[in-house]
């Protein structure tokens, strides 16, 4: 399996805030302040996060969204079996995608309890154990930043990805492309987009889809 974005960087802070924040993605897509009371999106990743709760309060803070804790149980992380520990390994290929979808879910779903379940490493059946333990522990959501070519056979592992909730997974960055398990009927695909606002437009705001492996990636 492979994250949407990858690299090492470094700890996350005030000073790397850039681009477009939670209140731009909020104005953009119409998104209500309290949206999201009483639900909770599950963020299924691989490798451990160290740093997931203290890096979330910095974005949380600066965008006025109101603390998200494990002590006031809007946030929690869990391995793949629903245990506080052990906590997989660190990797640093998925350190920049987990905390993206950590921050979106607070910029799209303000209200949300977020539940991020680590699998121990990327392999296709870890990533449905840990679908599985989202499930079990509550959420009303899952999200997978992630996905892998299509390859023969691989409609028999849908069972693994049937449940009584939606799933969103991640369609690539690479142009137009069919990854698995987003290509399950199923399953909500989900493609990126560049989103620029243009005051010149009703919405003020244009989007237009990545179409190229080398396209800005912002949304």
């Amino acid at each position: 399996l492979a994250p949407v974005a990858g690299g090492a960087r470094a700890r996350f802070s005030a000073a790397d805030f850039g681009g477009l924040g939670a209140d731009d993605i909020q104005k953009a897509y119409a998104i209500p302040a309290d949206l999201g009371s009483g639900a909770t999106v599950a963020i299924v990743s691989s490798f451990d996060y160290p740093n997931a709760e203290s890096e979330l309060a910095v974005y949380r803070k600066k965008y006025n969204l109101g603390p998200c804790t494990t002590a006031n149980g809007c946030f929690r992380k869990v391995n793949q079996n629903g245990k506080a520990s052990p906590l997989p390994s660190y990797n640093y290929n998925w350190d920049s995608e987990t905390p993206l979808d950590i921050q979106m879910v607070s910029a799209a779903c303000p209200k949300c309890k977020i539940l991020l379940v680590e699998s121990t490493v990327n392999s296709l059946s870890d990533g449905w154990v840990s679908i599985a333990t989202a499930v079990r522990l509550g959420a009303t959501t899952i999200s997978l930043s992630w996905g892998l070519n299509e390859f023969q056979g691989c409609d028999t592992y849908a069972e693994f990805f049937a449940h009584p909730i939606p799933i969103f997974a991640s369609s690539g960055d690479d142009a137009y492309v069919v990854l698995f398990p987003s290509s399950l009927p199923n399953i909500i695909s989900v493609g990126g987009t560049v989103l620029s606002k243009d005051a010149t437009t009703p919405r003020g705001w244009v989007e237009t889809v990545w179409h190229t492996p080398t396209a800005d990636r912002d949304a």
